[in-house]
């Protein structure tokens, strides 16, 4: 009478590709949650920059606005620019060393 092969045995080559694909799968989607994991952080630091951006955006459009206004126009051309009305005089004081 024939003994039969256990069943590992006569399975071993498809329980052995089983296993390979199982290790397979699982090495690949770690690796994919890693690489997911990195492209959050990119997108939380992206995400950041445009806030940071989107302020600046703000604040010159702010400054771009004051420039309407002809005090402010003034004042700055008087304190940045040196520049004075006709029939006024500018002196610049300077300290000698």
């Amino acid at each position: 009478m024939k003994r039969r092969k256990s069943f590992l045995k006569r399975h071993f080559i498809a329980l052995t590709i089983l296993l390979l694909v199982g290790v397979y799968s699982v090495s690949v989607t770690f690796v994919k949650q890693q690489r997911l994991d990195e492209l959050r952080v990119k997108s939380d630091l992206a995400v950041a920059k445009i806030q940071q951006l989107e302020m600046t955006l703000k604040d010159k459009e702010y400054e771009l606005n004051k420039t309407a206004d002809l005090d402010y126009v003034e004042k700055f051309a008087r304190e940045n620019l040196k520049m004075v009305y006709p029939n006024e005089v500018y002196f610049q004081m300077t300290k000698n060393k």
